[in-house]
């Protein structure tokens, strides 16, 4: 009897030890709930606030700050403090127990069971079993009532604070926020003159490519304004060296580019004068159009298509006899312009030489050596005229040669020398095509050129890079290289304006201005210094047509102009002298 109920109150002891632990399980979890949640308050409260004290700090030296991920990882550092802090610092069993106690009026009986047990005596076994049968009617969330933190409204407090800074302009009362932006801007300067100095390395290596296969090299700068920079460093030392090597670059490609269009200008001038003969086929006649407005490569398209249409085995011999005859003429118009010379001969009548000089480039060149009246510019001037005037005749002769033999074999036996005729004509219209690709070549590599001298000079206007450069030189003086430069603000200054005619006494000095107007001789008038400006405007007016600076719709006005006016004074002499021989008479 008695081992039956010892056996029955262990068994009853073992069971109601399980009851406490799962008690005490519970009040743990949530004590620790609790105690979160017043840590997370806690810590969300500081946090908020120090976001409030970087807001104003942000506010007062105007540094600009992301917020949004300064906000995110405050709100994380909070919650990881609050869990950490609510792990490191939970209460022992024990302390748990006498909480439990205290919440639930146990009078330590749950505390006392937990420090007594592992005991064996009779005492020991009755409180034990007394906290298990306490512990299965105890209510963790009675016993342990939960309550908001006092400090909840904080967080929402300083938020609402932090929103509010937020819609005060920044006062940047310490100037961090004016060196800061200068710092940005250096930085991006740097970047962009880089970019720029890189890019024209690119530039001037596509260009300088592009002069070595038209026979030209790149200049070195001669000027010491344009020496190299030794290692640019500053934004501005890139600036000045990238235009340095632009300005070098732009002006020797444009030298070549001048050359190469001057020549195709002549040669443009002298396929303007052709002219298409009545019954003249459709094939011809459209290679005929395309030589006169100058488009080689139309040209080239056309000479294919009439060389197919002359080839046809089933024209008719009217139809071979037409191509014959047009060949002819065409030939014949190009040896004739391959002999004209009339504004080069002009142009040395102008200078005051022989005009006869303009056939023979030998003797052209030491007629102008021995000038004296003319300065270099204009002896240079003089000799690139003629060189470009006998490129011009040269291909005018061979054009002519080529279509007298494709006249002389059109419908002929022999094909061999017709398809001979035929390239002979095709590498000549190949060779002006490529000139005027070359062309369009130098005037996009140049073009690319200005819009970097336009982000070297930081011009809005690409094309005062060079004024820029020129106005943006670093002085130079004997101690050193000085950093001098630069355009200076201009200011608007008062001014006013008075009309008033000042009448000068006439003391015989030369005549600075004069107006011409049409209309008749007056009776005495002296016709000398008028048929010397005539002269020089004619001379001018012709270089002008031969550089091809006038357009083609109104070069025939021009010449008309000034036929005009050599006709009024051929017909002023007369009356000059008529009126002379009056006077004397009288």
């Amino acid at each position: 009897m008695d081992r039956t109920s010892h056996t029955n109150g262990h068994t009853n002891g073992h069971t109601t030890g399980h009851t406490c632990d799962r008690l005490l399980a519970r009040a743990a979890r949530w004590m620790a709930l609790l105690r979160l949640t017043r840590t997370l308050v806690i810590s969300l409260s500081i946090a908020t606030a120090l976001m409030v004290v970087a807001r104003g700090a942000a506010i007062l030296t105007s540094i600009e700050v992301p917020w949004g991920m300064v906000w995110l990882w405050a709100m994380v550092s909070a919650a990881v403090i609050a869990i950490a802090w609510t792990w490191f610092t939970r209460p022992a069993a024990l302390a748990v127990a006498r909480r439990v106690d205290e919440g639930a009026a146990l009078r330590e009986r749950l505390s006392t069971a937990l420090a007594v047990r592992g005991m064996d005596d009779p005492w020991t076994k009755a409180t034990i079993d007394d906290a298990e049968r306490i512990a299965g009617g105890v209510l963790v969330r009675q016993a342990i009532p939960a309550a908001m933190p006092k400090l909840w409204p904080a967080p929402l407090l300083a938020m609402g604070l932090f929103f509010l800074i937020g819609l005060i302009n920044p006062i940047d009362v310490f100037g961090w926020g004016d060196e800061r932006d200068a710092e940005e801007n250096q930085a991006q300067e740097l970047i962009a003159a880089q970019k720029t100095l890189a890019e024209t390395k690119t530039a001037v290596k596509q260009a300088d490519a592009l002069l070595a296969e038209h026979g030209a090299e790149m200049a070195n700068p001669d000027e010491p304004m344009d020496e190299p920079i030794a290692t640019p460093r500053t934004p501005e030392e890139m600036r000045l060296e990238a235009a340095r090597k632009l300005t070098s670059a732009t002006a020797k490609l444009d030298a070549l580019r001048g050359e190469k269009s001057k020549k195709l200008d002549a040669m443009r001038q002298k396929m303007a004068r052709l002219k298409t003969p009545a019954n003249t086929p459709a094939e011809l006649g459209a290679f005929m159009k395309s030589m006169q407005k100058g488009d080689f490569g139309d040209a080239s398209k056309a000479l294919q298509a009439m060389q197919e249409a002359m080839q046809n085995a089933e024209q008719s011999s009217e139809q071979k006899e037409a191509f014959k005859k047009a060949l002819e003429d065409m030939a014949k118009q190009l040896e004739q312009l391959a002999k004209q010379r009339d504004a080069l001969e002009q142009a040395l009548a102008d200078a005051g030489l022989d005009r006869n000089l303009a056939g023979d480039p030998d003797a052209l060149k030491q007629a102008l050596e021995n000038a004296q009246n003319l300065n270099q510019a204009q002896r240079d001037a003089l000799q690139k005229m003629a060189q470009n005037q006998q490129f011009a005749n040269q291909q005018c002769q061979n054009m002519g040669q080529a279509m007298q033999q494709m006249a002389q074999n059109a419908g002929g036996p022999n094909p061999d020398q017709m398809a001979q005729a035929m390239g002979q004509m095709a590498g000549q219209l190949s060779d002006l095509e490529m000139m005027q690709m070359t062309m369009k070549d130098m005037q996009a590599q140049m073009a690319q050129m200005q819009k970097l001298m336009g982000q070297a000079g930081q011009c809005q206007n690409p094309g005062d890079a060079m004024s820029w450069f020129a106005n943006s030189q670093p002085g130079k003086g004997k101690t050193g290289r000085g950093k001098g430069g630069g355009q200076m603000d201009s200011e608007a200054a008062p001014f006013a304006l008075k009309k008033d005619k000042a009448i000068g006494k006439n003391l015989g000095g030369p005549i600075v201005g004069s107006t011409l107007i049409e209309a008749g001789q007056i009776k005495g008038e002296s016709v000398q210094q008028f048929s010397e400006a005539v002269q020089a405007g004619a001379a001018e007016a012709s270089q002008a047509i031969e550089e091809m600076q006038v357009p083609r719709e109104y070069q025939e006005a021009v010449k008309g102009y000034f036929e005009n006016l050599n006709g009024t004074v051929s017909e002023s002499a007369p009356a000059q002298e008529e009126a002379t021989d009056d006077d004397s008479d009288e």
